[in-house]
């Protein structure tokens, strides 16, 4: 498996769901809701809704080389609880179940197959960041496989 993987399932999340763009300042000029990739920038402190994927590792199979389940931790926050929440159920109803494919092309031209995504539970919520804002987290299983 390649590093750039986990790349390629934050291009599925934003093109399976409608309110969410990756990268801060992209979001910001599209006037869309920022889609980060591991963490907050110092910059977007003061902005309320960001979703932020985070890479929570995965297991092999050795039986199946060609094959893992990657998990990842989807965090939403906003300054309303139920805006946070609604946030964490738009992504949770795009991509709970499905399969994103074709999975998106990846720098090391290596072709990925995207079997499914499964949630380990609903969104729930976690608290209160150090600003106030209101958040909750999703876990998700994203099977993937060589595409060969």
């Amino acid at each position: 498996m390649n590093i750039n993987l986990f790349k390629g399932i934050v291009e599925c999340v934003e093109r399976m769901t409608t309110s969410f763009k990756m990268g801060y300042h992209e979001a910001k000029a599209a006037n869309m809701i920022p889609l980060l990739v591991g963490y907050v920038p110092k910059e977007a402190k003061d902005v309320p809704r960001i979703v932020t994927v985070l890479d929570a590792g995965g297991e092999v199979d050795g039986q199946l080389p060609d094959q893992v389940r990657k998990v990842i931790q989807i965090l939403t926050r906003s300054d309303t609880y139920f805006t946070s929440l609604a946030d964490s159920l738009e992504i949770f109803t795009a991509i709970h179940g499905m399969c994103c494919d074709p999975f998106p092309a990846i720098e090391s031209g290596i072709e990925y197959k995207n079997m499914t995504i499964d949630a380990l539970s609903d969104p729930g919520y976690i608290g209160q960041d150090e600003n106030g804002y209101f958040q909750f987290s999703t876990n998700y299983i994203w099977i993937i496989k060589d595409a060969v």
